[in-house]
C-alpha cells in the first residue's frame, strides 16, 4: 500500500504548479485584453467676473487644479484664481496692476510683472515678492523645474533669473540692424533647458517663433508667426508615444 500511494503524493505538488501557471495566464490574457480607456475632451465655461471690463490672460496650473487670469473690475486690474473644481473666481490680493503672468513647476506660486517690476506670490495668498525690475508692457515668462525664470519685455531679449530673486542675466539680445523690436513670451520646453519665445520685427516676414536654450548660442526659426508658443507632450496617445506638439495663435 505505501508504494502504490507515493507516485500520487509525489504528482501532487507539480500538479499545483500546472494549475497556478494555467490561471496566471488567463489573468494576464484577460488584462492585456481589457478595452484601453478612451481620453474624452473636457469642455466647461469659465465666465468673467461680474462687472468686469475685461478678462484675459487665462494660465491652467500644472497640476491642473487652479486656473489663473486676468480681469479688470471697477477699474482694479488683478489677478483672480479659480479652482477647477468651484464656479467663481476670486481676486488675489496683492497684484494690483498687473500686466502677464506664469505659473510655477508645483502650482504653488505665480509669477507677474506689475509696477515695472518682476513679482511672485504663493498660491495661499499673503505680500508678493519683488525678484527684479523689468519694463511694464507685454511682459510674460516660464518657470523651470530647476527654479530659473526666464522673461521678455518690451525692447529688450529674453532674460533669466532665479525664482529666489537676484540680477537677471540677458539669453537673447534685439538686433536692432535687422529690424527687430522685442523678444516676449518665453515658453520652455518638457526639457526645462530649451524655450520657444517671439520675435517682433518692424518687418512682417521676419517675425515669428524661434527656438533657444539656456545656455544661449543660435537661435532657430520655427514658425512665421507673431504669436506666442507653447510645447506641450502628448498624453496617452498610443499612436504617437512620447510626442510633442507645439500650440500657437
Amino acid at each position: 500500500p505505501e508504494t502504490d500511494k507515493s507516485p500520487w503524493l509525489n504528482r501532487i505538488p507539480w500538479a499545483a504548479t500546472l494549475l497556478l501557471l494555467i490561471g496566471c495566464a488567463a489573468l494576464g490574457v484577460m488584462y492585456f485584453r481589457r478595452p484601453v480607456p478612451v481620453a474624452k475632451p473636457v469642455r466647461l465655461f469659465v465666465n468673467p467676473p461680474e462687472k468686469a471690463t475685461r478678462f484675459e490672460k487665462p494660465r491652467l496650473s500644472p497640476d491642473n487644479r487652479t486656473l489663473a487670469f486676468v480681469a479688470t473690475v471697477a477699474d482694479q486690474r488683478q489677478i483672480w484664481l479659480r479652482p477647477m473644481g468651484s464656479s467663481t473666481a476670486k481676486p488675489l490680493a496683492g497684484t494690483e496692476s498687473v500686466d502677464g503672468l506664469f505659473w510655477s513647476p508645483d502650482s504653488q506660486f505665480i509669477g507677474f510683472s506689475a509696477g515695472g517690476k518682476l513679482n511672485k506670490i504663493a498660491l495661499s495668498g499673503g505680500s508678493a515678492t519683488t525678484l527684479c525690475p523689468a519694463t511694464v508692457g507685454g511682459l510674460s515668462g516660464d518657470w523651470n523645474q530647476d527654479g530659473t525664470i526666464i522673461f521678455g519685455s518690451v525692447g529688450k531679449g529674453i532674460s533669466r533669473i532665479s525664482a529666489t530673486g537676484g540680477s537677471p542675466s540677458d539669453i537673447t539680445t534685439v538686433d536692432e540692424a535687422q529690424g527687430e523690436i522685442s523678444h516676449f513670451s518665453p515658453a520652455f520646453l518638457p526639457d526645462g533647458r530649451h524655450f520657444f519665445y517671439s520675435v517682433e520685427n518692424k518687418d512682417p516676414n521676419k517675425q515669428g517663433i524661434y527656438l533657444s536654450s539656456l545656455d544661449g548660442g543660435d537661435a532657430r526659426l520655427i514658425l512665421p508667426t507673431n504669436g506666442r508658443a507653447s510645447a506641450v507632450e502628448a498624453v496617452e496617445d498610443p499612436e504617437t508615444p512620447g510626442a510633442g506638439y507645439l500650440l500657437f495663435v
